[in-house]
């Protein structure tokens, strides 16, 4: 058997933008509603860990923000881990079926395709293992790089 290679991490946000606003927009039309949105940028010190759940709401949809040096540039991985799996934990069990975009920051300094494919690699198997359905793929990748 051959080993089956990972795709490369592709760089288009359209499929879920298709996916999602129809979804809020036949919402919003059968509230007879305007569509309305508020942005949250939830403190990630554990003092505030205990207010979270309050804001995590099912019509949600959340941008989980991490930096990729964390990955590429260090050797012990275990606190991007734990903080990726805290939230991808809690916005499944708040909001089982929201989407979430697993956004990685600094593409400007980890942009060669075999750093991308570390990144991608380490978040497939974290998301995969923990069975976390309602992240959102961008075009077979596991996550949206963005420049800071």
């Amino acid at each position: 058997a051959t080993k089956q290679e990972n795709p490369k991490p592709s760089f288009d946000i359209k499929d879920a933008e298709l996916e999602y606003d129809s979804r809020l927009l036949l919402e919003a039309e059968k509230n007879h509603d305007g569509l309305e949105y508020s942005i949250w940028d939830y403190g990630g010190q554990r003092i505030f860990y205990t207010l979270h759940h309050m804001f995590l709401t099912q019509y949600g949809v959340y941008l989980l923000v991490f930096d990729m040096r964390d990955i590429v540039l260090k050797r012990d991985h275990s606190t991007v881990s734990e903080t990726l799996k805290f939230w991808l934990r809690s916005i499944q069990l708040h909001a089982p079926s929201a989407p979430v975009l697993v956004i990685g920051t600094f593409y400007d300094i980890v942009k060669d395709e075999k750093a991308l494919m570390k990144v991608n690699d380490y978040l497939g198997k974290l998301i995969n293992e923990g069975k976390f359905s309602n992240v959102v793929k961008n075009s077979g990748s596991f996550f949206f790089p963005l420049d800071n």
